[in-house]
């Protein structure tokens, strides 16, 4: 099992997002957020089967079913809510696209290890 603890460039990810630092940091303790946002670092469109298939990959200790419904509830709506993410419906599917550029989110998501 591979750790949850990606580290993220707060700072970056602040001046990127123009989202305040309480709330950066807020948002970026918690590791399904992070989990997400690199899923999103590497796919500017994902349906919510593969983001949960990804997330269950990271976070294998929580079954699959609640990684869905904690991502459909309560990680994608904070995500949408800062502008990071938008979710939509296609064909009877969520979607999840980035909110922003992607290059902007790129730069915005970097890890301590591509820093």
């Amino acid at each position: 099992m591979r750790s949850t603890a990606t580290p993220i460039d707060v700072e970056r990810f602040r001046d990127r997002t123009r989202i305040g630092t309480d709330d950066a940091y807020r948002l970026l303790a918690d590791s399904r957020v992070r989990t997400t946002l690199l899923v999103l670092r590497e796919n500017e469109v994902v349906g919510i089967d593969r983001l949960v298939e990804a997330v269950f990959r990271v976070e294998s200790t929580v079954r699959a079913d609640v990684v869905r419904i904690e991502l459909v509830h309560v990680t994608l709506p904070k995500l949408e809510e800062y502008g990071l993410l938008d979710r939509e419906r296609d064909d009877g599917r969520l979607v999840v696209e980035r909110g922003l550029s992607a290059e902007a989110f790129a730069a915005a998501v970097v890890t301590a290890d591509r820093a």
